[in-house]
């Protein structure tokens, strides 16, 4: 569905979650990551009448972290934003919202760092029947994107610019092809031309027609 990146003013939604996080924990931005620093991938799991995507964190070593963040944009003529599910452990505190109606984003945080790494938590969502392609994409955080990017959070609740080894997969939904080469189509299209056409009429003619008229005449 969709290659270019769409973002999305949730005037209501978003702002509350940046609210409140920024209140709860101070998140901030930072610029950029460091050695150590987890990396982060999505994957899909089987298609049914919905289909789950599951953030995981991945590395050796890797640097304390306070939670995650993850924003998915979708199609809603294609899939539902239904539910999320965290597996982060520590019982992080979350936050979701789906407020535009076509992207979902989740903000987990703990109250003290972990060096964690698995899954994260979930996201799923319901298929609507439409047959498309269902392009599940992350974005990872590039100093703007602090409400809808993927992330990590350090411990001084500063946004890390982590590696996303995997931010995109596209999904067959409801008998769709991801694989569809857009084909030109030739289309002939009937023109009414205007002919002229001759018409021959037939034309009454007056004929002057002689008449001779016998004359008597009398003899002595």
């Amino acid at each position: 569905m969709l290659n270019v990146r769409r973002r999305y003013l949730l005037l209501g939604g978003f702002a509350a979650i940046v609210a409140i996080a920024t209140l709860a924990f101070g998140i901030r931005a930072r610029s950029s990551s460091a050695a150590g620093d987890a990396t982060l991938a999505i994957s899909a799991g089987p298609v049914t009448t919905s289909v789950t995507i599951t953030l995981t964190a991945a590395g050796s070593g890797v640097n304390p972290y306070l939670g995650y963040n993850i924003g998915i944009p979708f199609d809603p003529t294609l899939v539902t934003y239904t539910s999320k599910t965290n597996v982060l452990p520590g019982s992080p505190f979350c936050l979701d919202n789906a407020a535009a109606g076509n992207e979902i984003v989740v903000g987990c945080t703990l109250f003290s760092t972990t060096t964690y790494v698995g899954d994260l938590g979930s996201l799923t969502f319901t298929l609507t029947g439409t047959p498309g392609c269902f392009d599940a994409k992350v974005f990872p955080y590039d100093g703007t994107n602090l409400i809808d990017g993927t992330y990590l959070l350090d411990p001084t609740s500063a946004a890390v610019a982590n590696v996303v080894t995997t931010s995109e997969i596209k999904i067959p939904v409801s008998g769709g092809n991801c694989n569809a080469t857009p084909t030109a189509t030739a289309t002939n299209t009937a023109t009414a031309t205007a002919t002229a056409t001759k018409t021959n009429t037939a034309t009454a003619t007056a004929t002057a027609t002689k008449t001779n008229t016998a004359t008597a005449t009398a003899t002595n």
